[in-house]
């Protein structure tokens, strides 16, 4: 556990650095199957958590709120990580994300990592939004809000939105012209964008590295 969100149902339960290890019985070894487990609820629901805390084992009930940035989904208002996983990356990364929290935006964090880092225009010129969690192993989970998400999308001007296939039916609810793709992995995302004709106003034409 990193931090406690303050006016959330977790502030006055829990602890920054808790180890959850099982909700609702169940045990839980990843931040997704953490979120995963959670997900499960209706947003006003109590979630039962074991936790250790200073070496010692307590169970915890804690409420849900509908998450301020996913509509529908719960949350109890906490920042977390992977207990003692560590990822070893050849060059310093740090997201500014300001006040943005949860796993949404963890695929196209890591599409925007890439292409940051590697030569050519990964976008090829187009205006990409999209929205997924992202696991190691390379699993790009669903999301709350994929309507609400793909519409302000369409609004803002971005012409492709990449999305969880578990999400592409809703997603596609209200919008008209912005081009959907559904995403089962990371590697499908790079597929989907190397697809791409390249526009005119492409930075960098010619084909980009993952592409090659």
């Amino acid at each position: 556990m990193q931090n406690i969100l303050p006016g959330m149902p977790a502030a006055g339960v829990l602890q920054a650095g808790d180890v959850i290890v099982a909700v609702d019985g169940s045990p839980v070894d990843t931040t997704n199957a953490l979120i995963d487990a959670v997900r499960r609820h209706q947003v006003g629901e109590q979630v039962s958590l074991r936790v250790w805390r200073n070496g010692q084992e307590l169970l915890l009930q804690v409420g849900t709120r509908n998450s301020p940035t996913e509509p529908g989904r719960p949350v109890v208002g906490v920042t977390i990580s992977t207990y003692q996983f560590e990822v070893k990356m050849p060059f310093p990364v740090d997201v500014e994300s300001d006040n943005v929290g949860g796993p949404s935006a963890g695929f196209m964090f890591a599409l925007g990592i890439l292409d940051a880092v590697t030569d050519g225009d990964l976008t090829r010129g187009y205006f990409v939004a999209g929205t997924g969690t992202i696991g190691a192993d390379g699993v790009v989970g669903a999301v709350g809000g994929a309507a609400e998400k793909a519409l302000a999308a369409e609004q803002d001007g971005a012409q492709v939105f990449l999305v969880p296939r578990a999400d592409y039916e809703e997603a596609k609810h209200w919008v008209r012209q912005i081009q959907l793709v559904p995403i089962d992995r990371f590697e499908d995302g790079i597929s989907a964008l190397c697809g791409l004709t390249p526009l005119p106003s492409a930075s960098a034409p010619e084909l980009p590295t993952p592409c090659a």
